[in-house]
C-alpha cells in the first residue's frame, strides 16, 4: 500500500469508527528542514478545540507490519486523550492572567470563513483576517489549541486591540519564524535554481499556521534589506 493510500484509508477508518459526531479533516504541515507532515483532526460542533495527530510515523509501523486496525485505534485513543485534555484544561479560560501568555495569532481566508467570523474576534489584513487562539499545548505527535470567541472577551474583561497586542507579542516567541529555499522543501533540481530567482518558504517552527508569519515585525523588511530588493508575497494554504 502507498503511502497516499495508507492516510486514506486511516481516515476513513477514524471516521468509520468515530463514536461522536464529528468531522475527519487532513492537515498538509510544513515541519523543519523541510519535511511536510500529514495531520489528522476531528472537528466536532461546541467542542473548544482539538488535537492534531501527525500520521507520518505510522506508515514506518504499517510497513513493519502493524495493522490498519491496531494504528486506527491509537489514532482515536491520541484524540481523545487529547480532548480530554483540553476539557480539563477548560478552566483556564476562566483565568486571564493564565490564558494571556498563551494567546496567539493564525491567518484565515475572509471570504471563506465569513460565518466563523461573526463569532471570533479578528481583524482584517487585505483579503485575510487574523484570528486569534490559545495554544494549549505542543507534543510530539499533536498539537492542542483553542479558538478564542467573542464570548471570551467578556468574560475576561478585555477588548479586541488587547487581544491582538497580546497575540503580537506572544506569538514570534511561541512560534518562531524560519525561512526555508524553496528547492529545500521541493524536489526541484539545484542547476535550475537561480539565486537571484529563488522562491522562499515563510513558516512557524511547527509548520502549523505559518502564513501568519508574515506579520512579525520586521521579518519581511529584514528580509527584503537582505536581498536589497522588494518581495512578492503569497500566502499558501490560507
Amino acid at each position: 500500500m502507498e503511502y497516499n493510500e495508507f492516510v486514506e484509508e486511516i481516515r476513513c477508518n477514524v471516521e468509520a469508527n468515530l463514536n461522536c459526531d464529528g468531522e475527519v479533516r487532513m492537515l498538509k504541515i510544513m515541519r523543519n528542514n523541510g519535511c511536510e507532515l500529514d495531520g489528522l483532526t476531528i472537528v466536532r460542533k461546541g467542542c473548544p478545540g482539538s488535537p492534531t495527530i501527525y500520521l507520518n510515523g505510522y506508515y514506518n509501523q504499517f510497513e513493519a507490519g502493524r495493522s490498519i486496525v491496531s494504528i486506527t485505534r491509537e489514532v482515536l485513543n491520541t484524540y481523545e486523550s487529547g480532548r480530554e485534555k483540553l476539557e480539563s484544561m477548560a478552566g483556564i479560560f476562566n483565568d486571564f492572567e493564565e490564558i494571556k501568555k498563551r494567546v496567539a495569532y493564525k491567518l484565515v481566508n475572509y471570504e471563506k470563513n465569513k460565518e466563523l467570523l461573526q463569532d471570533v474576534p479578528h481583524k482584517r489584513f487585505m483579503n485575510l483576517a487574523v484570528a486569534f487562539y490559545c495554544l494549549i499545548e505542543r507534543e510530539s505527535n499533536y498539537n492542542a489549541t483553542a479558538l478564542i470567541h467573542n464570548s471570551h472577551l467578556g468574560l475576561w474583561g478585555v477588548s479586541e486591540s488587547e487581544i491582538y497586542s497580546l497575540a503580537r507579542k506572544n506569538t514570534p516567541n511561541l512560534l518562531p519564524y524560519r525561512i526555508t529555499r524553496i528547492d529545500e522543501v521541493v524536489d526541484i533540481p539545484k542547476d535550475s535554481c537561480r539565486e537571484d530567482d529563488m522562491m522562499y518558504i515563510l513558516t512557524n517552527d511547527s509548520g502549523i499556521n505559518g502564513a501568519a508569519s508574515l506579520l512579525y515585525d520586521g521579518v519581511i523588511d529584514e528580509f527584503a534589506e537582505r536581498f536589497a530588493a522588494d518581495v512578492i508575497v503569497i500566502p499558501s494554504s490560507v
